[in-house]
């Protein structure tokens, strides 16, 4: 394979961490090298209805439900960090049904709904921020590029891809999935910290407008 991949015209990676972790492992010796991040068309975002002061903030995850993206992580965090009065998590996707009700049975009484697979703008509308709390190195997770697109700020793990769409403190809030308490001290940091929310609100649309245009994307390659 690496002597085949010398062959190409061209490689493009989806996110610079994919691509350097290729050609580290001697693929594509000498060929051109590209990173184009993948782009998402959604239907104009529409303004959530406004939710009353002091009302709880509603995380939200969206994709599947199998251990590597680190579905469990999240329900502990918010298991061992939140009230009830304070925030809500719904979780949208689906998965093995016995993985399924294991993390139902995690859940409990809690203010966790698990919604079933959902449109993402449909499921975006419904949250104030998205947690990406994968384990796994994703090369370039669409829900973020979604997130960021629709104008919602995001927390998400320090793996692959990821940091080149949630830049830290500026569209959202990044974190090591290996340290322990770290998830659930950022999901409290957007309860506890308006202005910051807001802040993080306000740059995600713009800094994602790339992302958001299909035409643009294409143009690239």
């Amino acid at each position: 394979h690496r002597r085949l991949s010398t062959r190409a015209s061209a490689v493009v990676g989806v996110s610079a961490f994919t691509l350097d972790r290729v050609t580290r492992n001697g693929m594509f010796d000498g060929v051109p090298r590209f990173v184009i991040h993948n782009a998402r068309s959604l239907p104009p975002p529409t303004e959530p209805p406004a939710r009353p002061p002091g009302s709880p903030h509603a995380f939200g995850y969206l994709g599947s439900l199998t251990p590597h993206k680190g579905v469990e992580a999240l329900i502990r965090a918010f298991l061992n960090g939140m009230t009830e009065k304070s925030a809500t998590l719904t979780v949208a996707g689906s998965g093995e049904p016995a993985y399924l009700a294991y993390l139902q049975q995690m859940a409990g009484t809690a203010p966790i709904r698990f919604a079933g697979q959902m449109p993402p703008q449909d499921f975006l509308a419904m949250i104030d921020t998205l947690v990406v709390p994968s384990l796994c190195h994703e090369a370039l997770p669409l829900t973020a590029v979604e997130a960021c697109v629709s104008g919602t700020p995001v927390i998400a793990s320090r793996r692959g891809g990821i940091p080149e769409v949630v830049l830290d403190n500026a569209n959202g809030l990044l974190y090591d999935p290996d340290t322990p308490g770290e998830l659930a001290a950022c999901m409290q940091r957007l309860i506890n910290d308006v202005a910051l929310y807001e802040r993080l609100a306000g740059n995600s649309r713009s800094m994602a407008s790339g992302l958001g245009d299909v035409d643009v994307w294409l143009s690239h390659y």
